[in-house]
């Protein structure tokens, strides 16, 4: 959970710094972040296995 918190945390901040350049809504920008964590949580625990 830390991780998730420490990402959308990251992701506000790129956010009102004005460093998210790419023309993508925030929620899209969210799922995108979102599917990735899945991913590497997946692959940690295949890892771990």
């Amino acid at each position: 959970m830390q991780m998730v918190n420490a990402a959308i945390a990251g992701l506000i901040a790129s956010k009102q710094a004005g460093l998210m350049t790419l023309e993508r809504f925030t929620d899209a920008s969210y799922e995108v972040m979102i599917d990735k964590l899945v991913v590497a949580i997946q692959h940690i625990q295949q890892v771990d296995s």
